[in-house]
């Protein structure tokens, strides 16, 4: 019974120590987009790219249009968060409302 609560902690550990990871990764990604892309803002333009285009003016396109889909993503999370939240308060309370109570807590007296 030991052995195997001490392994799910191990695998509880591991799962955190993953989920730690991709989220510091995810903000590095961040931060070093935003970086490249201040760092880039004002360059030199080459047509080295595809069609004659600027390959770092396309890149930065590109970050740009990612860092805007996971803005979108997580303020539609945020709003479905705060959508779930209310209806779970208002739930509780609704049920906190309706409590069933019984005759001896109504104090009412029930004769034969």
């Amino acid at each position: 019974m030991y052995c195997a609560l001490k392994s799910f902690k191990n695998a509880k550990n591991k799962k955190t120590i993953v989920a730690l990871i991709c989220v510091i990764s995810f903000i590095v990604f961040f931060l070093l987009s935003e970086a490249f892309i201040i760092v880039n803002a004002n360059h030199e333009h080459n047509t080295n790219g595809v069609n004659g285009s600027c390959s770092i003016c396309d890149q930065i396109k590109n970050f740009e249009n990612l860092l805007n889909q996971f803005r979108m993503a997580i303020k539609y999370a945020l709003i479905i968060f705060v959508i779930f939240l209310s209806m779970i308060f208002v739930s509780f309370h609704v049920v906190s409302l309706c409590e069933n109570k019984t005759l001896v807590e109504l104090r009412i007296r029930i004769n034969n």
